[in-house]
């Protein structure tokens, strides 16, 4: 299988974008040293400050389903859990070819 790409989308509860940020950063060194991961990065809305979203590169399905297993993750989960509006939605996505060459040149 080829590498996956991971979009994950929290919500906060109105007013607790601060507190998502601080929980989603404490496992970004973390997440940088496991194997397989290629790309870890946070993201935060411009439009609702409330919303936070990771953007992760692995190398197979099985390096991310070690990522969900690990003690840094399990923690995040618990940690959020009580400050988000609704659950995470996570994406998985496959990369096109066009997408993997610079800039998207052929």
């Amino acid at each position: 299988m080829s590498e996956l790409t991971v979009i994950a989308t929290g919500k906060a509860k109105p007013g607790m974008g601060d507190k998502l940020e601080q929980i989603l950063r404490g496992c970004v060194a973390a997440t940088h040293d496991e194997p397989g991961n290629l790309h870890y990065s946070l993201h935060r809305s411009v439009e609702d400050p409330d919303v936070v979203v990771g953007i992760e590169r692995w190398t197979s399905q099985e390096a991310l389903d070690a990522h969900f297993a690990t003690p840094h993750i399990k923690t995040v989960i618990a940690e959020t859990g009580p400050i988000l509006s609704a659950p995470p939605e996570v994406q998985v996505f496959t990369m096109l070819p066009e997408g993997t060459s610079p800039k998207g040149r052929l």
